[in-house]
C-alpha cells in the first residue's frame, strides 16, 4: 500500500543492517490482555504476538540504494497482519496442546504462571472525541 512507501529510512553507510531494521520493526509491538485473562488467553497472545512481530518484521525492505526501511505503521494499518496472526495462532493453539498432552502436560492450567497479584486495569470511559 501507499503507507508503506514512507517510513523511516536506515541509510546503508551507517553501518545498520536489515536485521536492525526488522528488530526495531518489532519494537514497539506490544499486547494487552483484560483484567480477567486466563492462562490459556496469556499462550495464545504470547503465541500471536511472535506471529505478528514476525510479520512486522517481514514489512522491512530495502531499496534500490540498499538502505533498510522500516515502514511507519500505526495499529490500524495493521489489521490483516492482525487477522492473520489470529488465524494462525487458532490452528497453532491447538496443536501446541495436542503436544503438550502427548508428552504427558495438562493443558494451560489455573496458575501456569503462578498467582497473578497484580494488575494494571484502566475503565473505559467512552470514545476519544464523545461527548
Amino acid at each position: 500500500g501507499e503507507n508503506q512507501k514512507s517510513g523511516r529510512r536506515i541509510p546503508k553507510g551507517y553501518g545498520i543492517h536489515v536485521t536492525k531494521a526488522k528488530n526495531d520493526a518489532q519494537a514497539n509491538c506490544h499486547i494487552v490482555l483484560h483484567a480477567d485473562a486466563t492462562n490459556a488467553d496469556i499462550v495464545k497472545s504470547t503465541l500471536a504476538l511472535s506471529y505478528l512481530r514476525r510479520s512486522l518484521a517481514d514489512s522491512v525492505y530495502t531499496d534500490e540504494n540498499g538502505d533498510a526501511i522500516v515502514p511507519s505503521l500505526r495499529s490500524r494499518d495493521c489489521m490483516d497482519m492482525i487477522r492473520e496472526a489470529r488465524d494462525e495462532t487458532s490452528v497453532a493453539f491447538l496443536q501446541f496442546l495436542k503436544v503438550l498432552s502427548a508428552a504427558g502436560w495438562a493443558p494451560p492450567a489455573r496458575f501456569l504462571f503462578g498467582r497473578v497479584t497484580m494488575r494494571a486495569e484502566w475503565p473505559i470511559q467512552g470514545r476519544v472525541g464523545t461527548a
